[in-house]
């Protein structure tokens, strides 16, 4: 099970959206057509592999090693239920 799935009854499935639909999307719930074109860039980035390299930055900065998401909800599991 992902860890998304630690505190709910039931599986949480990712849904992959092309960049068009994310875009559709946010401009058709209303959002400020400025801040779509932002939230879009920062998606695209993210889902073309832009966000893949890894970095030593938070234990240098944190002096702490970085959590995995599962410790994240588990850490923060009276933010989701």
């Amino acid at each position: 099970m992902h860890a998304s799935g630690l505190f709910w009854d039931r599986p949480i499935a990712y849904q992959p959206l092309t960049l068009n639909a994310f875009k559709e999307g946010l401009l058709t719930s209303g959002m400020d057509k400025g801040f779509v074109e932002i939230m879009f860039s920062e998606w695209k980035v993210a889902a073309t592999g832009g966000l893949s390299l890894l970095s030593d930055a938070i234990p240098i900065i944190t002096g702490k090693a970085p959590r995995s998401f599962r410790q994240f909800l588990e850490n923060h599991k009276s933010w989701f239920v």
